[in-house]
């Protein structure tokens, strides 16, 4: 299982910086920890987000979420919104807190589409959103 985060984001350089670096640690992270851990779920191998961070109507590229497979991958992509002003806002803590809920709320929503096995998955993140508080 492995998580790829991208973004389409209208922040200033500094904060886009920012999105980019704590994207950047979360990712690694996440699949640093579930390789290490041999986790495998074979009703899904990776989870694509593209994280709308943007202060206009604009939803996405991926167009909603939806489940494929790709090269012989179950892939799951999504395109959830983080509101603008909150983002902007926050400090490095809160932005990274931010980022982790949208991922957990993620999975969450593959609960919905009958994707079995993710407990061990949403307490991951739910430890990392503790450590944030």
């Amino acid at each position: 299982m492995i998580i790829w985060i991208g973004g389409e984001v209208g922040l200033d350089d500094k904060d886009f910086e920012s999105f980019r670096n704590i994207r950047n640690q979360i990712e690694k992270q996440f699949n640093a920890h579930f390789q290490k851990i041999g986790y495998d779920n074979k009703d899904l191998e990776e989870l694509r987000l593209i994280l709308v961070i943007r202060d206009d109507e604009y939803r996405g590229t991926q167009g909603g979420e939806e489940i494929k497979k790709k090269r012989g991958k179950k892939i799951y992509s999504r395109s959830p919104r983080i509101d603008y002003d909150v983002f902007k806002n926050a400090n490095e803590n809160q932005r990274k807190k931010l980022i982790w809920q949208t991922i957990l709320e993620s999975f969450k929503k593959l609960e919905e589409k009958k994707i079995d096995n993710l407990e061990v998955i949403e307490e991951y993140i739910e430890e990392q959103i503790t450590r944030l508080n």
